[in-house]
């Protein structure tokens, strides 16, 4: 379940519980959005990394060797510079590549080797930009029942994780690398499959090791801010594992230690208001990759929702300066945008979304293209005519 059918839910839920004269529709809609997006980032859907370059060096294998040297493609984007990807109906446009598929596909997600997607059936494919191959599968009543993304990658980087049967009546955690086409890891989570509800959730793979969870919990056992004051003593509790993939030990985490290490990954975005004042007063940040909420309202300029209404909050990158994007040309500014790609360390796109009337179901697409360096966004790929599309990380 995406980010904005969490929003949906909670707003479902919240109406539901309050008597109908004090029922207030768009102050339910903003604390949902700002419960889920603080759910969200705090656990860990952040990714990515600030490349200087890549540097390919010569083998000093002897020459017998190097015969056996398995034989890897070349990066598609050698700095981590990848194409504006998105599905509409039964083909995936992989920058200027169309890649043809027999359905249109539940999922997508992109990594520097190639774009993956998920079928209606839970097989899980792999393209460069050529013909699919199946590279694994999950089960489906699983991305439904646990609310979890099918697939997860990193912002730069050859990783993609999603669960996977065992064979055997469990549930693994399996870490592939699409540039050597092979399993890198695969961790045993002792969930039960038959589990419904947040049962388990992967947050996504960086130097050497998994970060997921098999214990995800609601504000209270993260430390965020009480909404009462009966709930001012509680401590956050650890919910995050850490797991190497090569020796397969592991530490639990609680979200501020998980933040500290997500600090140091890769294209992290850092929230501050406006004042300068972190979004979450008690925790000192909140870190941010794909998968935030975002707004273009009627400013000239991109707001993310911010912990009350009219709040403006701000991108800090790593140097520690704000940022604010200015918008060139006629872009959309009666829905809200997600950010669902890096393109590059200077680019990222935000695609447009919107509810039904029941909040059951979220509508992609138009795609803006925001840069960093010039603080402007414009619009890449308009609104296609009629049906939706789907984006990375949804």
């Amino acid at each position: 379940m995406s980010i904005e059918e969490r929003v949906a839910r909670d707003v479902r839920t919240r109406l539901a519980s309050l008597p109908a004269h004090l029922v207030d529709v768009d102050g339910v809609r903003r604390r949902a959005r700002r419960t889920t997006l603080r759910r969200r980032v705090t656990t860990g859907v952040v990714a990515g990394v600030v490349v200087a370059g890549v540097a390919w060096a010569a083998t000093t294998l002897r020459p017998e060797e190097r015969t056996q040297e398995p034989v890897l493609p070349p990066p598609v984007n050698v700095d981590s510079t990848r194409p504006l990807t998105y599905a509409e109906g039964s083909a995936i446009q992989y920058g200027t590549r169309q890649v043809d598929v027999d359905a249109p596909p539940d999922a997508i997600e992109v990594t520097d080797y190639g774009v993956a997607f998920m079928r209606s059936d839970g097989s899980i494919w792999l393209s460069d930009g050529g013909a699919p191959e199946q590279i694994g599968s999950t089960d489906p009543a699983w991305i439904a029942d646990w609310e979890v993304d099918p697939l997860v990658s990193q912002a730069t980087g050859p990783d993609l994780e999603w669960f996977e049967p065992d064979g055997s009546g469990g549930v693994d955690a399996v870490v592939y690398d699409t540039r050597t086409r092979e399993e890198v890891g695969r961790v045993p989570t002792g969930v039960d499959p038959g589990c419904s509800g947040e049962c388990a959730e992967i947050f996504g793979a960086h130097d050497g090791r998994l970060y997921w969870t098999d214990r995800p919990c609601r504000e209270e056992c993260r430390g965020f801010p009480p909404t009462h004051d009966d709930e001012s003593n509680v401590e956050p509790t650890p919910t995050t594992r850490e797991t190497d993939l090569a020796s397969g030990d592991g530490r639990l985490l609680t979200s501020p230690e998980f933040r500290a290490v997500v600090r140091a990954w890769p294209r992290v975005i850092e929230l501050r208001q406006a004042s300068g004042k972190p979004m979450d007063e008690t925790s000192d940040d909140y870190l941010v990759g794909e998968g935030l909420g975002l707004q273009i309202g009627g400013w000239p300029r991109v707001e993310v929702y911010g912990p009350g209404p009219g709040e403006l909050v701000r991108f800090v990158v790593a140097s520690g300066e704000p940022v604010q994007f200015r918008g060139h040309g006629q872009l959309p500014t009666d829905d809200d945008f997600r950010l669902v790609q890096w393109l590059d360390d200077d680019r990222v796109v935000l695609a447009q979304y919107r509810f039904n009337r029941d909040f059951t179901r979220v509508r992609y697409s138009t795609l803006v293209t925001c840069q960093f360096s010039t603080h402007s966004c414009e619009v890449t790929t308009p609104a296609p005519d009629g049906g939706s599309r789907v984006v990375p990380g949804t």
